[in-house]
């Protein structure tokens, strides 16, 4: 989010897959915290959930581009898979990316580097759930007459490639 402010980014949208999981829930709601923050408001109109296909996700991105008179000029996808495919789907209805929406996904997987425009996205790693697991793990085992629970936060990375333009 805010890379996407500084980027001039103001009309903030999110795409966001219609099978739920607890996860993505948490993202629209942290996405809409911080949001705030910036003293920013996500319409509702540009929360878009689509499909988990790629023909779908392009298909449905095209209906809502055509749809509404208009749109942000940037999206954030719940994960790479849906962002590659949004991407997509922007450009086969006409709109360049970034040049006219940007799109930032989440995951860093591979294919955000084999598309034109090259993904941002935010590096989450994989290899530190392992470690903190044994930690957790072991810790709730030296415990295990109490009743804890624990929350481990993994950081993550701003990977910015060539999806996000500047505004001026």
């Amino acid at each position: 989010m805010q890379y996407a402010y500084d980027m001039g980014h103001r009309e903030i949208g999110y795409i966001r897959c219609r099978e739920r999981i607890y996860q993505f829930s948490e993202d629209i709601r942290l996405i809409k915290i911080v949001m705030k923050k910036f003293g920013l408001k996500i319409k509702e109109s540009y929360i878009w959930d689509v499909n988990y296909s790629e023909k779908t996700i392009r298909e449905e991105v095209g209906k809502y581009l055509s749809e509404n008179n208009e749109n942000p000029t940037i999206f954030i996808a719940e994960n790479d898979f849906i962002a590659c495919h949004a991407i997509h789907g922007m450009q086969d209805n006409g709109y360049r990316v970034p040049e006219d929406i940007s799109v930032i996904g989440f995951d860093d997987r591979p294919v955000c580097q084999m598309i034109v425009p090259s993904v941002t996205t935010v590096n989450v790693p994989k290899n530190a759930f392992g470690s903190a697991a044994v930690v957790a793990f072991k810790w709730k085992n030296d415990r295990i007459q109490e009743k804890y629970s624990m929350k481990t936060e993994i950081g993550t990375k701003l990977i910015i490639r060539k999806s996000v333009s500047q505004l001026k």
